[in-house]
């Protein structure tokens, strides 16, 4: 009886010190609660959320070519698809917590020859004999998690696979971005070529009636030579345009996967850029919010939070169940019969 009270109390305190004391352990930051924020005047005047930009955005610019360049960078792009394979591959992960929540069923068949040794541990008839050991089993295992560690884990899954999805939308923002960005440059860039070539031909024009005036006496050689050195800046001026237009071209060739052979392809834009943004007159907060950077970081911290109860949750004892039926016997002859069943709790 001594002995077993000393065992008893040894066990008690193993158990003891093995278990954290958690009261002091949490987080140092506090989320801040967004309501609970002055938003202003402005913000605040503007009331509901606005239902500005859509998804297609660029759209908005009127312009078919543009639209043609943007769906063909989102389908070839290589980081683009990496992006949405960490998406796929975080469902999934996110697939296998969930199961580990559920009841676990699998099954396990075997059959094996072997020659028992005449001097080992079989006993006779078994000894210096082959023979075969067959046997089947269905077992189950389920974890009652007592403590919501795999909850958490699950939660930390899913909030991970909002993480990549965010980040897969940024990916694809910035494309889009770049994509659209390069193609009103490109516009740009065409207007200050036409400007350049324009104020280009008026000096040759104004050069043409400076030498006329000349020959008619009205002028002089200075005249016509201070008309003369302008032009060769103005020539530069339009080769630099004409430059950055085909550098642009190539740019945009890059984005969509293309070699510059398809750049030169690449019209003069027609974008509507007189009514093109349609931005509301006031933006809430809440249209900050659905930047996916920061619904990244969100849903980041989210996960980290879960993760905390998953480690919290690992150093408390937990209680799984499992159990299991089947067959086991030498030889084929008896392996199906109720003197081969086994179980086991």
């Amino acid at each position: 009886m001594h002995a077993l009270r000393t065992l008893t109390a040894a066990g008690l305190t193993l158990l003891l010190a093995a278990c954290a004391d958690m009261g002091h352990i949490a987080p140092q930051s506090h989320k801040l609660d967004t309501a609970a924020l002055n938003p202003g005047s402005a913000i605040a005047a503007a009331g509901a959320p606005a239902a500005w930009p859509n998804e297609a955005w660029w759209a908005d610019l009127h312009d078919a070519q543009l639209n043609g360049l943007v769906a063909a960078a989102l389908a070839d792009n290589p980081t683009l698809h990496v992006t949405q394979a960490r998406v796929r591959q975080a469902e999934s992960l996110a697939g296998v917590v969930e199961a580990e929540d559920q009841v676990q069923v699998n099954a396990r068949a075997s059959s094996n020859r072997s020659l028992y040794s005449t001097d080992g541990t079989a006993p006779p008839p078994l000894n210096g004999t082959w023979q075969w050991l067959n046997s089947a089993t269905v077992s189950a295992n389920y974890d009652f998690d007592l403590w919501g560690r795999n909850r958490a884990a699950l939660a930390a899954a899913l909030d991970d696979v909002q993480l990549t999805s965010a980040e897969s939308q940024m990916a694809r923002l910035t494309l889009e971005t770049a994509v659209v960005r390069g193609y009103i440059q490109l516009s740009l860039e065409y207007a200050l070529a036409d400007t350049t070539a324009a104020s280009l031909a008026q000096r040759q024009r104004i050069l043409d009636i400076t030498r006329r005036r000349r020959a008619a006496g009205l002028a002089s050689d200075i005249d016509v030579t201070g008309i003369e050195t302008t032009l060769p800046a103005g020539r530069r001026a339009l080769e630099q345009s004409e430059e950055t237009i085909a550098l642009l071209r190539n740019q945009l060739a890059a984005l969509i996967g293309k070699g510059p052979g398809d750049g030169e392809t690449i019209a003069r834009p027609t974008l509507n850029l007189q009514h093109a943004a349609g931005l509301p007159p006031n933006l809430p907060a809440e249209l900050l919010g659905r930047r996916p950077d920061i619904a990244a970081q969100r849903w980041r911290v989210e996960a980290a939070s879960q993760r905390i109860a998953v480690a919290k949750a690992s150093f408390y004892p937990n209680i799984n169940f499992a159990a299991y039926v089947g067959f086991e016997s030498f030889g084929f002859t008896n392996f199906l019969s109720a003197q081969s069943a086994i179980r086991g709790v």
